[in-house]
């Protein structure tokens, strides 16, 4: 698909065709309209060459494949950060990649779920409590108020 053109000193060269440069662009900028703007054809143009061109359409597939693997891996690792600000990474990346369990889920839902989870771990830590004896629940709990004491913050005067 290359054509063929002259250098400056009038020796021919390889020019890549429009369909070549329009994969490399596609790598570069990952949508069929940015890389068909780049290379200077119209979307229509491409449409079309996938269409009468079998070879080509497997390129841009493959291509566009290969940027939406990229997105993913930049995708999987800020969601991996704790940052609270990705926690609309991870909901999407679960979406995306386990839509069976996570398809439905807002925040609303995501919200009742991390309740239900809270409620399930406090009654197995209080299961656990009933189990102690009377003086070391005693002493859990003597731990737990000094523990809490310390936490909160210390009282203010107005204006000060």
């Amino acid at each position: 698909m290359a054509r063929r053109t002259a250098d400056p000193s009038g020796a021919p060269t390889e020019r890549p065709s429009w369909p070549d440069r329009f994969l490399i662009a596609l790598r570069d900028v990952g949508t069929v309209t940015a890389a068909a703007r780049r290379v200077g054809v119209s979307r229509s143009a491409v449409y079309n060459e996938m269409r009468d061109n079998p070879d080509f359409r497997e390129d841009v597939e493959r291509v566009k494949d290969e940027c939406v693997e990229l997105v993913e891996q930049v995708l999987f690792k800020s969601a991996l950060t704790p940052d609270p600000a990705n926690s609309k990474d991870r909901q999407f990346y679960l979406r995306a990649m386990r839509p069976d369990k996570y398809a439905g889920i807002g925040q609303h839902q995501l919200e009742q779920v991390k309740q239900q989870a809270r409620r399930k771990a406090l009654q197995e830590i209080q299961d656990q409590i009933a189990l102690l004896t009377p003086e070391a629940r005693k002493a859990l709990q003597e731990a737990m108020r000094a523990a809490a004491a310390r936490e909160l913050p210390t009282p203010t005067p107005e204006g000060g």
